[in-house]
């Protein structure tokens, strides 16, 4: 299950990318404090796939709960679908599709390893999306959505590695990327045209760390990076911070 929360964190997504034969299900919740408080859907599901695609393997929540960015992976060369929840005249909520699929790259060493993770800036405007294909020669391909609010365009080059899994800031100007299988976790910042790398660290750097298999979180100013390593501490898990110099 994948979980994604709106800054205010009374908003939250929640993906199950395997519901029926790989074809997954995303919910929406809001919170109500009226009363006692508690969670209630907001919208209709969002599941508007086929089987054995994958819809929902990966997703990304925009800072105001508003905007929704699903993964598909194993739909041929794999695609990222954006919803926005809209609102009738009689105040009644759902998700509607946002533009066309960005779709993955194309040939058959890339299908069923495009979109394994995906990561929306704050304002749902940036969209990062991690691929991560055999031998870890994946790439990292991050959109901008154009002036006209019609398109997705390409952020810069391609940036590759391996990149099981991507994390934007708030701005979509900073990007953490995180190659299990290597151990390394790279930082990257949007300079003038291009994505630059201002860091790294290494599986065994830093202290006692596994970044063989893990989950990753940037902070909205860039500044701080939180990694999750499942396999420490006796199979226990642990998590740790950094923070940038």
């Amino acid at each position: 299950m994948i979980l994604s929360m709106s800054t205010d964190g009374k908003r939250i997504a929640m993906s199950e990318g395997a519901r029926d034969r790989n074809s997954g299900l995303v919910r929406v919740y809001q919170y109500s404090s009226e009363g006692e408080g508690k969670w209630g859907q907001i919208g209709d599901d969002v599941g508007r796939s086929g089987p054995d695609d994958g819809f929902g393997y990966s997703m990304s929540l925009s800072a105001n709960g508003n905007r929704i960015v699903v993964g598909r992976p194993m739909r041929q060369s794999g695609s990222v679908m954006v919803f926005d929840l809209i609102e009738d005249n009689e105040g009644n909520q759902s998700w509607k599709e946002f533009g066309r699929p960005i779709k993955g790259l194309d040939g058959d060493e890339y299908k069923g390893k495009n979109a394994w993770s995906i990561s929306l800036s704050a304002d749902g405007e940036k969209l990062a999306i991690g691929s991560d294909f055999d031998n870890n020669e994946g790439v990292v391909r991050v959109f901008e959505l154009k002036r006209d609010g019609e398109k997705w365009d390409d952020l810069g080059e391609f940036i590759p590695g391996g990149a099981r899994m991507v994390s934007l800031s708030s701005t979509g100007n900073e990007l953490a990327v995180a190659t299990p299988l290597m151990g390394l976790v790279r930082m990257l910042k949007y300079e003038q045209g291009e994505w630059v790398e201002t860091g790294r660290m290494k599986d065994g750097e830093g202290g006692e760390m596994d970044l063989r298999s893990h989950t990753i979180s940037l902070s909205g100013d860039g500044e701080s990076l939180t990694v999750g390593s499942p396999r420490l501490m006796d199979e226990n898990g642990l998590v740790r911070v950094f923070h940038g110099s």
